[in-house]
């Protein structure tokens, strides 16, 4: 107790922070006042009304989809999440998640391609021993419904 405690100024760190608030402060030409919350002024508006106009159209579409497939496979999906929070679903390598039923529609899911990020420069060594179902028939729904309203939007815009 009551020892002398040498008094060298104010720690470097400090000294350079002020010296960035300063250069901060001169270049955007603004004087930085910090406030306390007690002596802010009041923010932007609160608990305003906020209509509902229901779903989304792609979201309605989608949920239209995943009932019809569910229906017809026999099979509710029921996705579940890792202990992260990141939802557990099935990925297009793995070939388990999929079924390829012949002359029922479905989706290409890979394709033999040269360039891949994945591979190196001499290439990637692709398996033989799976084989998927390839040219193979695929409808012709027409244009997509929000494409047809963004042209017409657009033609809309132009006249």
């Amino acid at each position: 107790m009551n020892y002398f405690v040498p008094n060298f100024g104010r720690d470097k760190n400090v000294n350079e922070t002020w010296g960035s608030l300063d250069w901060a402060e001169q270049s955007l030409k603004h004087k930085w006042l910090p406030l306390l919350k007690k002596d802010l002024p009041p923010g932007h508006p609160k608990d305003y009304f906020v209509p509902d106009f229901g779903l989304e159209e792609d979201v309605v579409d989608t949920l239209g989809h995943i009932k019809s497939e569910e229906k017809r496979l026999k099979h509710t999906w029921k996705p579940v999440q890792d202990e992260n929070g990141v939802w557990i679903v099935p990925e297009p390598i793995d070939n388990n998640s999929y079924k390829y039923v012949k002359d029922s529609l479905n989706v290409q899911l890979d394709a033999d391609v040269d360039s891949d990020p994945i591979c190196s420069s001499a290439g990637c060594v692709r398996s033989t021993a799976v084989k998927h179902p390839m040219n193979y028939y695929v409808p012709n729904f027409g244009q997509d419904h929000v494409i047809n309203q963004s042209d017409s939007s657009l033609a809309w815009a132009e006249s």
